[in-house]
């Protein structure tokens, strides 16, 4: 009777079995990210019909999606007004949590780095052609649309391509990621996707080793990370992560950090 303990279902974790109904329906005992518990149906937990504690619907759950430079992670906290409150990657690279509402009308579109860039940009008229960030886009474009270039077999004879607001204008670059910061490169986090915004971030060369064609991505609740962005934001082992990913395990169990590899 206890299959499903340590599992997770949307934000809700298995705590262990509770009883079984009038109906002989197996009932549980889960614990919410938001700190509450509550006995749920084993089926309702099953087919996605039970995913929180009732603290946030369907329709107000943004993970995955996208305001400006911030990709939404998952649920933070409800503040004591009842607002609620989201992890969020910024393409430059750092974490944060803001709320939701000012995602959502646009107030809050970075991490921060996003105001102090567009007042740079107010205050000249380009004037970057010498600049690496401006080396960056136009090498960019020449990997996936000039024939000659020698990477072209890489990028644009595979298939990846430049979307058509940054191909038409280096402003619009620009605004989407931002001056490249120091020792990084532009990185696409899928590797077989195109550069567009959703798809690129300024990464180090360690953290590019780990975007190889080889490597395992991963999607859960809507973000898709390889195994090795996954163990460094949840801090478990790659190894193990991997370890349970060529057991076959779902997503949700291989990212469970209460989970035990059996021993058999």
């Amino acid at each position: 009777m206890n299959q499903l303990k340590g599992l997770r279902f949307g934000r809700l974790e298995v705590l262990g079995f509770s009883h079984l109904n009038k109906h002989k329906n197996a009932c549980w005992l889960v614990l919410c990210d938001c700190g509450k518990s509550k006995v749920v149906m084993g089926y309702c937990l099953k087919n996605g019909d039970t995913r929180s504690c009732g603290c946030i619907s369907k329709s107000e759950d943004i993970t995955g999606h996208r305001f400006g430079r911030l990709t939404v992670l998952g649920f933070g906290y409800r503040s004591p007004r009842r607002e609620g409150y989201w992890r969020v990657l910024c393409s430059c690279g750092k974490m944060k949590i803001v709320r939701g509402a000012d995602m959502k009308n646009g107030k809050i579109q970075s991490c921060g780095c996003l105001r102090s860039e567009r007042t740079r940009i107010a205050t000249m008229s380009h004037g970057m052609s010498k600049t690496s960030t401006y080396s960056v886009w136009v090498n960019m474009k020449r990997r996936c649309t000039d024939t000659g270039n020698a990477a072209y077999n890489n990028y644009g004879g595979r298939g990846i391509k430049v979307c058509t607001r940054w191909l038409e204008s280096f402003e619009n670059f620009l605004s989407d990621m931002g001056e490249r910061p120091n020792k990084t490169s532009l990185d696409r986090i899928n590797n077989d996707g195109n550069y567009e915004p959703a798809n690129c971030k300024w990464a180090t060369r360690k953290e590019q080793s780990t975007n190889k064609r080889n490597n395992i991505n991963l999607t859960h609740n809507g973000v898709t990370l390889n195994l090795s962005q996954w163990s460094g934001l949840l801090k478990i082992p790659r190894t193990t992560l991997v370890s349970r990913y060529k057991k076959g395990w779902s997503s949700g169990e291989i990212l469970n950090r209460e989970t035990r590899s059996p021993f058999y």
